[in-house]
């Protein structure tokens, strides 16, 4: 089952540099992989962690995502484009270390195939300008 989780900070920063960005992505995949659960997609903001993860079982942190509304999230977590270095979708564009499964060519755990997930996220980009602020 895929799962949607938001972290917020509450009124401070999650991160400071790219530094700190790093260690919090190793730690938050490090803590789902411990409990079972694997980091699809993501993108994190200066105030906020937004996550597609998949997980065998239910879980009460996120919610679950109906398979009609997959494509629609993972074009959500591309606003940023793919200029945005805290994202599953740099990391699918640009290589490098991969903390997200999407970021590794795709993920077998999707109901689409890569080319669909690709377009999906160029649209969503394109739309949004595909700028990094």
């Amino acid at each position: 089952m895929l799962y949607y989780i938001t972290h917020r900070g509450t009124g401070t920063r999650l991160y400071r540099s790219r530094r700190d960005a790093a260690l919090l992505l190793t730690r938050y995949k490090t803590e789902l992989e411990a409990g079972g659960q694997i980091l699809i997609d993501y993108l994190l903001l200066p105030t906020s962690l937004e996550a597609l993860i998949f997980c065998p079982f239910p879980i009460k942190e996120g919610s679950e995502v109906p398979h009609h509304l997959v494509l629609d999230l993972l074009a959500h977590l591309a606003r940023m484009g793919s200029l945005w270095p805290f994202s599953g979708t740099w990391e699918l564009y640009n290589g490098g270390p991969a903390f997200a499964e999407l970021g590794k060519s795709g993920s077998e755990l999707l109901p689409y195939p890569l080319s669909v997930i690709i377009d999906a996220k160029r649209d969503s980009a394109t739309v949004r300008g595909d700028q990094a602020p």
